[in-house]
This record gives structure tokens, sequence and C-alpha cells, in this order.
């Protein structure tokens, strides 16, 4: 099986991201009043504490919270879209590919191997 070529390397990454968290978009698969969840490596065994918890309401505002812990439950906080006020628009970007990292966690697709794709010297010789 061939292995896909990169198309973000170590010399284009920052612009990558710059033009990602400056481009209005909606991930493919990400729904509106799903939650998205991530555990923290740190919970000492306790499957209750320690959630990093990305929702999105029906307009698009993205909601951040953590799950309980021993010291108490914070709020949520909101990041609003543009028409809503939203002040923050690069921060809602990087939550929406926050929950898009999440959801393939919560796929069970975990973290790719390095070697998953051909090297950037392979790529650029390609």
């Amino acid at each position: 099986m061939t292995k896909p070529k990169r198309i973000v390397t170590s010399d284009n990454v920052e612009q990558v991201i710059k033009e990602l968290l400056d481009l209005p978009f909606w991930p493919p698969g990400i729904n509106t009043d799903e939650i998205y969840r991530a555990q923290t490596d740190d919970t000492d065994g306790k499957p209750e504490y320690g959630w990093l918890m990305v929702q999105f309401s029906c307009d698009g505002d993205a909601w951040v919270s953590q799950s309980a812990t021993e010291r108490g439950m914070p709020d949520d906080i909101r990041f609003r879209m543009p028409c809503g006020g939203g002040r923050h628009l690069r921060v809602r970007n990087a939550i929406c590919i926050l929950a898009m990292a999440m959801k393939l966690d919560m796929e069970g697709q975990g973290n790719p191997s390095y070697d998953s794709y051909e090297d950037e010297e392979d790529w650029e010789e390609g």
C-alpha cells in the first residue's frame, strides 16, 4: 500500500495554520449539539475527571468546558460566530480543529504513526 504524501510540511506549516485560522470554515463531520471530548493523560485512573469538552450550538458558537474535578466545576466558556459578536474568530477556528481531533480519537482512530506518511524528502521529489 502506498503511503499518502504530505500536503503540510515543516516548510509550510506556519502558513497553513495562519490560513486555517483566518478562513471561515466548518469541519466536515462535526455536528451541532454533539459533545466532542478527550480525557487528559493525567487522571490517575479516574474516568470521571479530566475531560475537555467542545460543543457547537445551532448558531455555530463554540462552547468549551471541562468535566468536574476534585476542586469543582468551572462554567462553560463561549466563542461566538462573527454575526453574534464574536471577537476571537481564530480561537473559534482552532476549537473547530480541536473538535475534529477529538472526533477522530473518539472514533478510535487515535494517533497515526509518524511514519504513516512519506517523508518530506520523498514528497518534494514526487
